[in-house]
């Protein structure tokens, strides 16, 4: 078919990057401005068509899920916009999975969209064209899967055969050696050495944090504040003990399920790198975060505090447990049982008493019926909706630092995958995840910038005693309830947050020590 019917109307170009594309692109190329312009200045030109739109896929993804821009084109086609796509190859319209590629087949073949190359036309209502449209389908799928069998194993071979360090980012202390493609020592080294000193000399994870903020020590990604999940990574990586392991899990096309592999297909490199940390101290700290933690249940059942109170390290709901333990009196042998109730982070393994947690929350709301006209004005009115702008700027420029940190990894990992660290495969995949997060914050950043331009009206009289006889009239309800899940629903309706800071652990017998941060819920207030 040599030119398209006359009343075909707009047509829809589309570019995407192929895998030689992202070859040529490290030399440098502009792959998808070339194809741009081939398609302006030699298909369209040739095959006389004036009007059509251009849908340019930035990021590159196996499936269509992962391609948004054509996603946005199969839509359009469903509904009839354009009866003609315009390619640089039937390449670009293949390579994701097979149901994708049926789910593109019988949309080209449905909806009789012509498919315009290079080349030809091909006209989906002619046999021998649909047939020339499945065969181009087929073949590029088995070469894509071919390329990534090949990448992948040859990678992992380099791994089993030498310990090479062939997937995922370098361990902090580490530098990655392009020639030897090995870890390397590098002066953060020094830093890991501290950390596991100190975790062996009874230190938790939360002190060490500390210790390494107070001593400017800056983290893995140069931020100030430590985790207490970061110092638990580290104390279990052996990559600091110089072996290399990968293989160890796979992630399931069909639901996104990341499941461990069988042992048999673990790729385990013993003395691959120099290691920073000796094995007997390694041995040490691994018999200390192994060590077995008291049996607790969690309690699913109704509690006041259900759902309201979060862990501060990493903004997890803590959840209630109620741990039952069993003490024998040594002179006559009387067993006794005890149920102890504790706010847990499954996460940080954080642990508080419930009760404590419960009773100081109270306390606050008393603390605050009893202050004085002007204190109490002036706690309200710093979350009366008429000063949340000065919170949303906040978050703005937290999102905005989030969103440069994100740019910034991007350009990292392109770096990275120029200077060879990294496959074609593994570039492609954590492009697209930092893409989609980039794409959410700008999202989220639109949201907050419309807010503060749009603020609430701004209210400037407040009702102190209304106010401090809502406060008793709670704190009177609450004390007299007895179902648990209408004082949860009383705590929802007054808190907007309530943030525990974990302190650390006190001695044997004595509670944990931790802070509270709460936030009051402002149409409670208002209302």
């Amino acid at each position: 078919m040599s030119q398209l019917p006359e009343n075909i109307g707009l047509v829809a170009c589309y570019l995407r990057r192929s895998r030689e594309d992202l070859e040529a692109e490290k030399r440098g190329e502009d792959t998808l401005l070339a194809q741009r312009e081939l398609i302006e200045k030699d298909i369209l030109p040739r095959f006389h068509i004036d009007e059509y739109d251009m849908f340019q896929e930035v990021v590159s993804g196996e499936s269509i899920k992962d391609r948004p821009e054509f996603r946005k084109l199969l839509d359009l086609l469903q509904k009839g916009r354009y009866r003609a796509i315009v390619v640089k190859d039937l390449y670009r319209l293949g390579r994701g999975n097979y149901s994708d590629m049926g789910t593109v087949y019988d949309l080209l073949r449905d909806k009789r969209i012509y498919i315009v190359t290079r080349e030809n036309i091909l006209d989906p209502n002619n046999h021998d064209d649909l047939r020339n449209i499945r065969f181009s389908m087929f073949l590029s799928r088995e070469e894509y899967e071919a390329i990534v069998w090949r990448l992948v194993n040859g990678k992992y071979d380099k791994a089993r055969n030498r310990g090479s360090w062939v997937a995922g980012s370098t361990p902090f202390g580490y530098d990655y050696d392009r020639q030897t493609r090995k870890l390397v020592k590098n002066k953060d080294s020094e830093t890991i050495k501290m950390i596991f000193n100190w975790y062996i000399e009874g230190l938790g994870y939360g002190v060490i944090a500390t210790k390494l903020r107070k001593m400017q020590f800056l983290t893995p990604k140069g931020k100030e504040y430590w985790s207490p999940m970061q110092i638990k990574r580290i104390l279990s990586n052996e990559a600091y003990i110089g072996t290399v392991k990968f293989r160890l899990t796979r992630k399931q096309k069909t639901d996104g399920k990341v499941v461990v592999r069988p042992k048999n297909e673990h790729i385990v490199y013993e003395n691959a790198h120099n290691p920073i940390i000796d094995q007997t101290t390694w041995e040490l700290a691994q018999k200390r975060l192994n060590r077995p933690t008291p049996k607790v249940n969690i309690d699913f059942s109704p509690n006041a505090l259900a759902s309201l109170v979060v862990c501060a390290d990493c903004n997890k709901k803590m959840l209630r447990q109620v741990s039952i333990q069993h003490y024998k009196r040594k002179k006559d042998n009387i067993e006794s049982v005890y149920k102890k109730l504790y706010l847990v982070c499954l996460k940080c393994r954080h642990y508080v008493k419930y009760e404590t947690v419960e009773t100081q929350i109270i306390t606050y709301l008393k603390e605050l019926a009893e202050l004085d006209g002007v204190l109490l004005s002036d706690t309200i009115r710093k979350i009366m909706p008429n000063e949340r702008e000065y919170d949303l700027k906040g978050s703005l420029e937290r999102i905005l630092e989030k969103q440069g940190v994100l740019t910034n990894r991007l350009k990292n990992l392109k770096n990275k995958w120029y200077d060879g660290k990294i496959d074609d495969n593994e570039y492609e995949l954590d492009r697209n995840e930092i893409q989609k997060e980039i794409d959410e914050i700008g999202k989220s950043v639109e949201f907050i910038k419309n807010q503060i331009e749009n603020p609430y009206e701004k209210k400037t009289n407040i009702d102190i005693e209304r106010i401090k006889n809502k406060f008793n009239t709670v704190i009177e309800l609450y004390e007299s309830l007895e179902d648990k899940a209408k004082k949860n629903e009383l705590l929802l309706g007054i808190f907007d947050k309530v943030e525990l800071v974990f302190l650390g652990r006190n001695g044997k017998g004595r509670s944990n020590a931790f802070d509270l941060n709460i936030s009051l819920n402002a149409i409670f207030l208002e209302n």
